[in-house]
């Protein structure tokens, strides 16, 4: 576009100069014209008319140059002033010339720049094309990116769903698998017994996880043996605790010992007390599961008649109140078994 502007005012400014040019000529006609007319009127009959001396201009032209080259009377003046004229006509003639050839480079230049625009113009049309084409490539790339994003968004949701299922088909198993470690216990536990008592622990269908008479802590169920009398020697005590699928308590914790030395009252005197499931075997003092005491709650000192057999006395310090005594010493004991039922 700017160079286009730039060739229309070379153009404008050549007419420009073409006007002006053809308007000095136009004045130099009139001033020959003129010069003719004045020599026409002081050569010419006086008895011409006016409008004979002004009919033919190039008449007297002509004659003016017969003149200049005929009439060696003339002044030099005149010829002067006719040599100045048609040297300036010549080098107006010679610009005008030149002008020309410039407005035909110009008319060419400006076609160059018309088919050069017009080429542009084609490739513009193309490149509109190409950009057309490319924005409907980049609406179907965009649908296709977004057909993927909804898929991974439904994936997503889909996931979701299947991780929810998943946490409650694990609480479910993890439940399961609660109901099935509880009804091995039970199952466990009934086979301790030779014959299973089911209408003591499960009356009217319903079963419970001690017999009546026992107290339960944690996982397993505890008789305290209060009879007044007969009382019964360690092995006794045991045998007796075996019949009811149970054992003489074996204590594994200073919360189990606390627990026991609550409910073991005191009878008869300050030496008896009650059976524990604790005896001396190899020089260890073991427990009737087999383990070897580490808990060691033992009275300082001698108390009473020593001997291989671990009997709790009452109302002793719950860390302090394991004595060691004879097997013929009758005493009280304590029973322990596993729960039936076992719960969480």
């Amino acid at each position: 576009m700017m160079f286009c502007s730039v060739v229309a005012l070379k153009v404008s400014a050549a007419a420009s100069v073409f006007q002006h040019l053809t308007m000095a000529m136009e004045l130099t006609s009139g001033c020959i014209y003129e010069n003719s007319v004045q020599k026409t009127r002081k050569g010419a009959d006086v008895d011409a008319s006016p409008g004979e001396i002004y009919e033919n201009p190039l008449v007297f032209q002509k004659e003016e140059k017969a003149d200049m080259t005929t009439n060696p009377g003339e002044k030099p003046e005149e010829r002067v002033s006719t040599a100045t004229i048609t040297t300036v006509m010549k080098k107006q003639e010679t610009t005008i010339s030149d002008l020309a050839d410039e407005n035909k480079h110009l008319i060419l230049e400006i076609r160059n720049l018309t088919n050069q625009t017009e080429q542009l113009l084609v490739e513009n049309k193309v490149l509109q094309n190409q950009t057309e084409q490319l924005l409907v490539e980049n609406k179907v790339l965009q649908n296709q990116t977004e057909q993927p994003l909804v898929e991974k968004r439904s994936l997503s949701e889909q996931n979701k769903q299947l991780m929810e299922k998943t946490r409650i088909l694990e609480n479910q198993t993890a439940e399961m698998r609660k109901e099935r470690d509880n009804l091995n216990w039970t199952l466990e536990v009934i086979l301790t017994f030779e014959n299973f008592p089911v209408k003591d622990f499960c009356p009217q269908r319903k079963c419970k996880p001690c017999l009546d008479g026992w107290i339960m802590l944690k996982k397993s169920c505890y008789l305290f043996n209060y009879e007044s009398s007969p009382w019964k020697t360690w092995e006794q005590s045991r045998q007796y605790c075996r019949t009811k699928g149970a054992d003489l308590v074996v204590i594994d914790s200073l919360e189990e010992q606390k627990f026991v030395s609550n409910r073991s009252s005191y009878y008869y005197d300050t030496c008896h007390g009650y059976w524990l499931g604790l005896r001396e075997v190899n020089s260890n003092w073991t427990w009737v599961d087999g383990r070897i005491d580490t808990l060691k709650y033992w009275i300082n000192g001698i108390y009473g008649t020593p001997g291989p057999y671990a009997l709790l006395i009452p109302q002793k310090n719950y860390s302090e109140n394991w004595d060691r005594v004879e097997n013929t010493f009758l005493n009280r004991f304590i029973c322990e078994r596993d729960v039936l039922i076992k719960s969480d």
